[in-house]
């Protein structure tokens, strides 16, 4: 194609020359012909350099598309998503567009990583409760089934439902993408119904609720989506604070949005695990010995996406501060 385009542009600019080139000839005489000739040689000579450049221009362009093209075959005919387009320039649209293309590469690997990584992850969490759920159903064939019985079996059913529960309610809000419960929110008294919520939980371990604002703030969101992520992020507060202990709740403004720092005294995580706790299963060495199937961060962190907000886990010194920020309503 570049050929046959050069080919063209190059008979055209045969053809124009030659015409100028007769045309001086024959309607002019002595040194207006001279200055006409070399006009028209000039002409030419510029045509043929755009001539030259363009078929180069041709071959670098055809050259880069069949490259993505022939790039794009082999990741579908290998399944390797890991390949990515070369990149050996950075000034042109197409280096751009191969860049793009990289880029989403890379978003889909990451994407499927974690589709893997989930799917493991859901057979491997749901495997033991299933066993035991199965071995009871078993044992019971050869007995008389008492309401203890059935209530440890509804148990078991219940957690692995809750299971799917909040999987389908990660996914809903990661795909709906949607603002349509968006209201005005006062978030104060939003904070003070959840703490509220854990008043009971927090009293039972002993451990004080201290509640701090600097004026009365408001954000736009979907109340409930809210509620949810505030009360996760205080269950755990709660949940890995010492006995005895203190967890408060603060809300502070500044350039960046409104912030909400929720921080206890508990072993915090490590630096190593940070990037991690908001995938979806994923447990820490500190909360392994504790009920719970590793879902709650990463719905918080669904939800917060969704009102294009920021999460940050920050040390407390000793323990984990949260640090939320979304944006006032305007």
């Amino acid at each position: 194609m570049a050929l046959l385009f050069t080919v063209l542009l190059g008979l055209s600019a045969a053809i124009l020359g030659y015409f100028l080139y007769d045309f001086g000839r024959k309607e002019m005489v002595g040194e207006s012909y001279a200055r006409f000739q070399q006009l028209s040689i000039l002409i030419m000579t510029l045509m043929s350099v755009v001539v030259l450049v363009s078929f180069v221009i041709s071959l670098f362009v055809v050259h880069r598309i069949n490259m993505i093209a022939r790039t794009a075959r082999e990741i579908m005919d290998t399944g390797d998503l890991s390949r990515r387009i070369s990149v050996d320039t950075n000034w042109d649209d197409l280096s751009n567009l191969a860049q793009v293309l990289n880029d989403f590469l890379a978003r889909v690997e990451m994407l499927m990583d974690g589709i893997r990584e989930v799917s493991n992850n859901i057979a491997h969490d749901l495997r033991t409760p299933l066993t035991h759920l199965r071995n009871q159903i078993e044992e019971l064939k050869s007995q008389a089934v008492t309401d203890t019985e059935i209530d440890a079996l509804l148990a078991e059913s219940d957690q692995i439902l809750a299971i799917f529960h909040s999987l389908l309610r990660i996914t809903n809000i990661e795909k709906s993408k949607r603002h349509q419960a968006f209201e005005d929110v006062n978030l104060p008294a939003l904070l003070q119904d959840v703490a509220e919520l854990y008043e009971p939980v927090a009293e039972e371990k002993n451990i004080r609720l201290v509640f701090e604002q600097e004026e009365r703030q408001r954000i736009k969101g979907d109340r409930h989506l809210l509620f949810q992520l505030f009360a996760n992020v205080l269950g755990n507060a709660i949940k890995f604070s010492p006995s005895d202990g203190e967890v408060s709740v603060k809300i502070e403004t500044n350039k960046n949005g409104v912030n909400i720092l929720i921080a206890d005294h508990g072993p915090g995580i490590r630096a190593s695990e940070k990037e991690f706790v908001f995938r979806r299963f994923y447990r820490g060495d500190a909360s392994r010995s504790t009920e719970g199937n590793g879902l709650g961060l990463s719905l918080v962190k669904a939800i917060i996406d969704l009102h294009q907000g920021s999460i940050a886990l920050e040390d407390n010194n000793p323990g984990l501060r949260v640090r939320v920020t979304l944006q006032p309503y305007q």
